[in-house]
């Protein structure tokens, strides 16, 4: 993904030693020169990856992740993203990230299941007073990050069953 926004030279130094990269079936990146040859055998490594461009695959692997958050929120919760256009949609996935990650969630897996918590509770989980009792699983101590997680969901399904026994009753 950040490989087509850069430059033929930037291309160049990224490939070094390599004539040429093929990237799924469609793409392939050619040295527009030249292959340095003599690379292969310096002390240093030719591939050197800047911070700006560290931060451009960081973000091509957030929007990817976003968008199979994205697909998996249209197909099991409709709801949480009704009325939203596509731009409020990434705001959401994005800011769903963000709150994981504060409480330590960060793998695709846990912050599938933090987003499935968001559309079952709402955007202000867990902050809202009447999660309360989740906060409280999420900031206890001596349990994994994952741990906790389990712990609130479990939580969560006891709650959801025990109100729709009140309301058949």
């Amino acid at each position: 993904l950040w490989l087509g926004a850069m430059q033929p030279t930037e291309i160049d130094t990224l490939l070094g030693p390599i004539n040429r990269l093929h990237v799924g079936k469609q793409t392939t990146y050619q040295h527009t020169g030249a292959a340095s040859h003599s690379a292969r055998y310096a002390d240093s490594p030719w591939l050197r990856l800047s911070q700006e461009q560290l931060a451009q695959m960081n973000q091509a692997k957030l929007h990817c992740f976003d968008q199979r958050l994205l697909d998996h929120l249209r197909l099991h919760y409709p709801e949480c993203l009704e009325g939203l256009n596509a731009d409020q949609q990434q705001q959401w996935t994005a800011q769903c990230r963000h709150n994981a990650a504060k409480y330590g969630y960060s793998s695709a897996k846990d912050v599938s299941r933090w987003a499935s918590l968001c559309a079952e509770l709402g955007n202000n989980f867990p902050q809202a007073p009447e999660h309360a009792a989740y906060l409280q699983l999420l900031e206890q101590r001596g349990q994994l990050p994952e741990q906790r997680l389990d712990n609130l969901i479990t939580l969560l399904h006891r709650q959801l069953l025990s109100a729709d026994k009140e309301s058949v009753a």
